[in-house]
């Protein structure tokens, strides 16, 4: 047989670990519930896959998030307000990683099948690489390996970018 396909690259969250990106998602709504801000996982939802800062403030702007800061706050968000929900956002999703490191049913079983036709298997992620450095090794005790990894953090521009 031969194989055309030579490699795949999956994402992360909501493919191969963490069914549904809960992970993230409940950090962003917990770090704007700290300004007391309501998002919804659906409002999340929209730029995920960006890197977080960058999602951060697309979030901001949505004209129903922004309202509800203008509200509360007197103004729109800052450039300081969102630098300091990324500094939220990182720890509160480092503190849950572990428990939405679990691997998708079958996740390792499609990645093995790939490797027995010589597929190399690359990934991408809007985590960063501190973040990944949590998540690879626990990735690895439930029987996952990857040729590759690019981090949010390894590129000057995260996702959708190329």
């Amino acid at each position: 047989m031969n194989n055309k396909i030579t490699a795949i690259i999956f994402d992360w969250a909501g493919t191969i670990i963490d069914q549904g990106s809960c992970g993230p998602i409940h950090a962003f709504i917990d770090i704007f519930a700290t300004k007391s801000i309501k998002i919804t996982g659906e409002q999340v939802r929209g730029p995920m896959g960006m890197n977080k800062i960058a999602h951060i403030k697309k979030l901001t702007e949505l004209p129903e998030i922004q309202h509800q800061w203008v509200k509360k706050h007197g103004q729109p968000p800052l450039d300081k307000d969102i630098q300091e929900l990324f500094g939220l956002f990182e720890t509160a999703l480092e503190r849950n990683l572990l428990q939405y490191s679990k691997l998708i049913p079958d996740a390792a079983k499609t990645i093995e099948d790939c490797r027995k036709r010589n597929i190399k298997i690359g990934s991408t992620t809007g985590y960063s690489k501190s973040q990944m450095n949590i998540i690879i090794p626990e990735a690895k005790k439930q029987g996952l390996f990857l040729d590759s990894v690019v981090c949010s953090s390894d590129v000057s521009e995260g996702r959708p970018s190329p």
